[in-house]
């Protein structure tokens, strides 16, 4: 799914919209992505490792958990979706990966109080902040 978003974000995907009905989209994106190209299909496969890459480098084996201080907390698609959206473009050189990393946490502390990554996650106002979210991190990155 973080791939399908990622794309839809930055308009791979042609008109497609999201309007909250998750099986609907992915039968639309499916149908499309069956007309990408080996070379699209290969840019795909680059952005969803270099996301992966880069979540685990800035923070490790806790990037798509909620913080808490009772339990651990199961991993969480919304969060997973976001955070590899925010992270899903090459880190500037130099960066100070501690004060990435203490930026992204804050703003999954914001998520989390936000109360929109629990129950269903998929209405179209969920998706919208958890992006414009990740969008902040994102705009963080390119001003380093």
């Amino acid at each position: 799914m973080f791939s399908i978003l990622n794309s839809l974000k930055t308009h791979q995907l042609g008109d497609l919209d999201y309007k909250s009905d998750i099986d609907d989209f992915l039968a639309a994106v499916m149908t499309q992505i069956n007309g990408y190209t080996d070379d699209q299909l290969l840019d795909l496969e680059r952005i969803f490792i270099l996301a992966m890459t880069n979540c685990c480098h800035v923070l490790g084996e806790n990037a798509y958990r909620f913080d808490s201080s009772k339990r651990r907390r199961p991993i969480n698609m919304g969060l997973f979706e976001s955070i590899n959206y925010a992270l899903a473009l090459p880190l500037p050189e130099p960066i100070n990966l501690s004060q990435l990393k203490q930026s992204v946490e804050s703003l999954k502390a914001d998520m989390d109080q936000s109360k929109l990554f629990t129950g269903s996650i998929d209405t179209r106002n969920a998706v919208k902040y958890r992006f414009d979210k990740a969008d902040e991190i994102r705009m963080e990155l390119s001003h380093v």
